[in-house]
């Protein structure tokens, strides 16, 4: 399985979207300011993280940038698999996960904390009932 992400870089701000779904689309990149920035052109890369090939298509008005934004995205993928990966014993995940059962309150990141919260709304809108 192969991830898509798209970005697109427009005077140093950067923007990410994965799609859902493979067959969704993104809509298309905003016009460019009235500055005399170059045209954006395409970048793709590739890399492993979380154990998937990553694709990532990046529309950015250098190389630099682009390289400057992959590696962001990549870094950011791998941070977020160091934090919730459950076959890594040092994560974040793996450490909240063998103190259950405890009854104590745990700390932890806001990133594993969102995701948390997201993953409990999900279980009770899914599962009511059952």
């Amino acid at each position: 399985m192969t991830s898509l992400i798209v970005a697109f870089l427009w005077g140093g701000s950067f923007a990410a979207a994965m799609p859902p779904e493979p067959a969704r689309t993104l809509a298309p990149a905003p016009p460019p300011s009235a500055s005399h920035e170059p045209s954006p052109a395409r970048y793709e890369f590739a890399q492993t993280e979380m154990a998937v090939p990553i694709e990532l298509v990046l529309y950015a008005p250098s190389k630099e940038a682009a390289t400057r934004g992959a590696a962001a995205v990549f870094a950011r993928l791998h941070d977020l698999n160091a934090l919730l990966s459950d076959y890594d014993s040092q994560s974040e995940l793996s450490r909240l996960s063998r103190t259950s059962g405890e009854g104590k309150a745990v700390p932890v990141d806001e990133d594993l904390w969102n995701i948390l919260v997201q993953a409990q709304a999900v279980f009770a809108t899914q599962w009511r009932g059952l």
